[in-house]
């Protein structure tokens, strides 16, 4: 390597601009890829991914780009995931800020608080260049090179500014390295927002979408790897709120599972585990196969804490983040959901939430595949204003149902259709049983109606013209598809089919049971009364939730099942119903 290289890349000064950096080690490893992957050219925001800031430290942006960061309308590109200590944890927890320049916001809009990247550099290209991008003449570059040479650590005089104190530097989540330090500034995540429905404009709906090869391909997007968190409502500020938690909640777990991969703590089987004397949470209350296997397979593990109590306890990384991939020669079971993750400024908050969704999927799942009575119907639903307008302008009826719930919690499911009892799509809300049902009403009619305009959607067109329904739904979308063309899933969940073959209809009586003037406390405490089990919660909050001031949680309930997502996934008698109808 060159001695200019070397000097360069060890103490780089405060005055050498970004375009001219020494360590050619980046920038082969940047030509490498390009030659491999050819790409289109990146978007006006575009980034390499290698490290947050310019080649060998300065403070301007980075002069070049990758070719997994091309610009696509509408959704945001994440860098790759860079480990290190957040926190207080035993283990490197995921720690990964987006880069302050680097990443566009949804719509192709860079930060207004940042400079505009130049333009990329060619490999090799960049010693010729000044700060600007501008070329320099050969006399001036050979000027430069026997600067740099002389004094390695920057010129003379200068005194040498901390990476804490650059823009792109600081500690690896947003942070500055010292106390009391100004966090270093973040994109602004801003849905787009839209009205669907010309009749109703009130009615909004808002999407946020990111994209990165850290995540897996997903159904909801058309199969790319791309992260979409959505929302409708007749609230503009909580609809766009909703659609970033969505989306941040997401995206900060994939990123936390990246970092506890790439770090690889605690790897072992559950049996090994035991005998170390380290607590850990049994895979096999997880899993549907073999317990003996289970608890012999090998698996990356990371750490929790016990609720009640606060205990630490080690839980298998595939049934807390999503998009697992678990290390060589690992179980990457057991597969976890969007079920059970939640974001909010307050940890606590966000526990709570994400406790309300599992409980939620877990009483549909009960009372769909027969395991609880059937719901029961409510004669006067209360829709929130827009709503009944809209929907008769559409020629929907709305259905809301009472699942059954313990006692001191309300379940309600709602469902859109046609009067003929077509086209239907369901939405849900669990929550404490005050006397009030509006709120959950609301949200679950909001989220019906969601799925309801997603089926129309170029994605959800393509995926009914390939699939027709013709094998056994395998995803949410196509669960949420079978229900809209091919099945009356509202008679289907309001009828009772008893071993003998007769068939009747639910009433109030078998589907609501007694219920008590005390609401519960919150989720955590209504989840762990269900389910008569110790909860285990894990902090996932990684990637731009760490720079927003945003906790990501997961919550992990032994004892609880989600909507299974393929005809293999539910243990027990078979259901005569079906397929469930939820998206």
């Amino acid at each position: 390597m060159a001695r200019g290289a070397r000097g360069a890349g060890r103490n780089p000064g405060p005055d050498r601009p970004a375009g001219r950096s020494g360590d050619r080690r980046v920038h082969r490893l940047h030509g490498a890829r390009c030659r491999v992957r050819p790409a289109r050219p990146p978007g006006p925001g575009a980034r390499c991914p290698a490290r947050t800031g310019p080649p060998g430290g300065g403070s301007r942006p980075r002069g070049h780009a990758h070719p997994v960061q091309r610009g696509v309308r509408g959704s945001t590109a994440f860098p790759a995931v860079r480990t290190g200590r957040c926190g207080s944890g035993r283990y490197p927890t995921a720690c990964r800020r987006p880069a302050a320049d680097g990443a566009v916001p949804a719509g192709r809009r860079p930060c207004p608080e940042r400079p505009a990247v130049p333009a990329p550099a060619r490999r090799g290209h960049a010693r010729s260049r000044d700060g600007d991008g501008r070329a320099l003449t050969p006399r001036a570059a050979r000027a430069l090179r026997h600067r740099r040479r002389a004094h390695p650590g920057g010129s003379p005089g200068r005194a040498h500014r901390s990476r804490a104190g650059r823009p792109g530097g600081g500690h690896c989540c947003g942070q500055g390295k010292h106390p009391g330090e100004r966090p270093v500034t973040a994109p602004s995540w801003e849905p787009q927002v839209f009205s669907p429905y010309p009749a109703s404009p009130d009615v909004v709906f808002a999407r946020v979408a990111a994209r990165s090869p850290q995540f897996d391909p997903v159904c909801a997007a058309g199969g790319r790897p791309v992260i979409v968190g959505s929302a409708a409502g007749h609230d503009r500020d909580g609809v766009v709120t909703s659609a970033r938690g969505e989306l941040l909640e997401r995206v900060g777990n994939i990123l936390a599972g990246r970092a506890a991969e790439a770090a690889a703590a605690v790897v072992a089987s559950y049996r090994e585990l035991i005998r170390r004397g380290m607590p850990a949470l049994d895979p096999a209350v997880l899993t549907r196969g073999s317990a003996a296997e289970a608890r012999d397979a090998r698996r990356l593990w990371v750490l929790g804490r016990v609720v009640p109590g606060g205990a630490e306890v080690h839980v298998p990384a595939g049934a807390v983040h999503l998009h697992h991939r678990a290390p060589a020669g690992c179980d990457p079971g057991p597969g976890a959901g969007s079920t059970g993750v939640a974001s909010h400024p307050s940890a606590e908050s966000a526990a709570d939430h994400a406790a309300w969704e599992v409980l939620e999927r877990d009483l549909l799942r009960a009372s769909w595949y027969g395991l609880s009575p059937a719901p029961v119907a409510l004669p006067a639903p209360a829709l929130p204003a827009p709503l009944p307008a809209l929907l008769d302008a559409l020629g929907v009826r709305a259905t809301v149902l009472d699942v059954p719930a313990r006692a001191g919690t309300r379940c309600v499911a709602v469902c859109l259709h046609a009067p003929d009892r077509t086209g239907q799509t369901f939405g849900a809300r669990c929550g404490p049983d005050d006397g009030d049902l509006a709120v959950l009403v609301e949200k679950a009619a909001y989220e019906a109606l969601m799925v309801r305009w997603s089926i129309h959607s170029p994605v959800g067109r393509d995926t009914w013209s390939r699939w027709q329904g013709r094998t056994a739904p395998d995803s949410a979308v196509r669960h949420a598809l079978r229900a809209y063309h091919l099945q009356d899933s509202l008679t289907l969940w309001t009828t009772t089919t008893t071993t003998t073959t007769t068939t009747t209809t639910a009433t109030p009586e078998a589907g609501r049971g007694h219920r008590p003037a005390e609401p519960a406390r919150g989720g955590l405490d209504a989840l762990s009364a269900h389910t008569g089990r110790e909860l285990v919660l894990v902090d996932t909050t990684c990637g731009p939730a760490i720079a927003l001031g945003v906790s990501v949680m997961r919550v992990v309930a032994p004892g609880t099942r989600p909507l299974p997502a393929g005809p293999d996934d539910e243990r027990g008698p078979p259901s005569p119903r079906g397929p469930h109808p939820f998206g």
